[in-house]
């Protein structure tokens, strides 16, 4: 059913575009300002809520959505999304009428700029008419902004539930230069999230991503880009490839050896932690043939690394013969030299697995 959509001003749309005192650009430094100081501690999954909190303090609205979705032939398909005063179902909604929303070509053919519509305009069509109308919607104000590198659209719609006031011209400009400054501190906030799961990888050549749940990179540092491009010259950006186990909804492998790199994931909350390091010799073998090779590189015969792991002595001899045929070496102190050339090489012999 249908929400009665009020005609009259809403408590926040009382209020006038700006506070006896304060001028728009001021407005702008202290939101800005309050943005980057909490970007830098605050966790992902709150910060967003942030933005809008203090996004509304200069643009008064009732109910908010920031998105980031990636464009394909069919439309825009949502990844992760933060509501402010919406029902639950509004996502789901949407997606079912997504081709008739307007803003969707208007702030993604110019990028930067902000739309804006009331449910009163006559061109919209009646499928979005309706699901404005069922989610009290009577204005929209809107932008979006594009990650040139990961392909990946970051919009702000704002909603206000009354026809009148309208936004003003003032608070689309506002909007309008708040936009990269809000993708900017919404990178700055992934960037310190990144930094705090890759604590110890610094002295390393690590490149370190957020992912979502559906294999879209939310965010990444510049050398996680550099080394997929290593492993995958045509990796568009965007999402992660095939091979790391994203497809229907999988979570990304553990481990992925590739040619030239090397894979690790894990969870971090709702999202998941890729790490991806140059390929070094040693990074072809397995967890147990590594184990194996650092126990037989610290002096032990094969029998005593048997006796040391519980395995049998010709499992030991089979995973010997594993690792000098990958590391394309014959002796145990060609082991020891490869895997010392290895960050987590000889310098882990002491951590091997038991």
């Amino acid at each position: 059913m249908s929400r009665m959509l009020p005609t009259y001003a809403s408590p926040n749309d009382q209020a006038q575009d700006h506070p006896q005192g304060s001028g728009p650009l001021q407005e702008l430094g202290q939101l800005l300002h309050g943005l980057y100081r909490s970007a830098q501690h605050s966790r992902v999954e709150a910060f967003e809520q942030t933005v809008l909190n203090q996004l509304s303090s200069c643009i008064p609205f009732d109910a908010a959505w920031i998105g980031r979705s990636t464009l394909t032939p069919a439309g825009p398909v949502m990844h992760h999304s933060t509501l402010h005063a919406l029902d639950n179902t509004y996502l789901n909604a949407w997606d079912r009428i997504r081709d008739h929303d307007p803003l969707v070509s208007s702030v993604t053919a110019v990028l930067g700029s902000v739309a804006a519509l009331s449910i009163a305009d006559p061109g919209l069509s009646d499928q979005f008419r309706a699901f404005l109308a069922c989610y009290g919607i009577a204005q929209v104000l809107c932008c979006a902004t594009c990650d040139p590198v990961l392909q990946t659209y970051l919009h702000v719609s704002l909603y206000r539930h009354a026809l009148k006031p309208a936004f003003s011209e003032t608070q689309r400009t506002l909007l309008q230069a708040a936009l990269p400054n809000l993708a900017a501190a919404l990178s700055l906030n992934h960037m310190a999230e990144i930094e705090r799961v890759g604590a110890g990888d610094n002295q390393r050549q690590v490149g370190v991503a957020l992912v979502g749940s559906d294999g879209v990179i939310v965010s990444a540092d510049p050398f996680f880009a550099e080394l997929m491009l290593l492993e995958w010259p045509e990796w568009p950006g965007g999402v992660v490839p095939v091979k790391l186990g994203r497809a229907n909804g999988q979570s990304p492998k553990p481990r992925h050896q590739g040619q030239r790199v090397s894979i690790t994931s894990e969870s971090h909350g709702s999202f998941w932690v890729l790490r991806v390091r140059p390929a070094t010799a040693s990074s072809t073998l397995t967890p147990r043939e590594r184990t194996v090779a650092m126990a037989f590189a610290r002096g032990s015969s094969y029998k005593e690394v048997a006796r040391d792991l519980g395995l049998a002595p010709a499992t030991v001899r089979h995973h010997l013969r594993q690792v000098y045929a990958k590391l394309h070496i014959q002796d145990k102190g060609a082991i020891a030299w490869m895997l010392s050339q290895d960050h987590n090489g000889l310098s882990s012999l002491g951590s091997a697995e038991h």
